[in-house]
């Protein structure tokens, strides 16, 4: 079990290490998600 500051450490490592386009990628998807949850709402 760990904790919840090591699971933010370990974002936090996995956001720092991951390429700028893939975070881009991740955000934008986040974006589509939520304006569709808006839509059906």
């Amino acid at each position: 079990m760990t904790t919840g500051s090591d699971m933010t450490k370990i974002l936090k490592t996995r956001i720092d290490s991951a390429p700028a386009g893939l975070t881009l990628a991740l955000l934008g998807a986040c974006a589509i998600n939520l304006t569709v949850l808006v839509r059906w709402l």
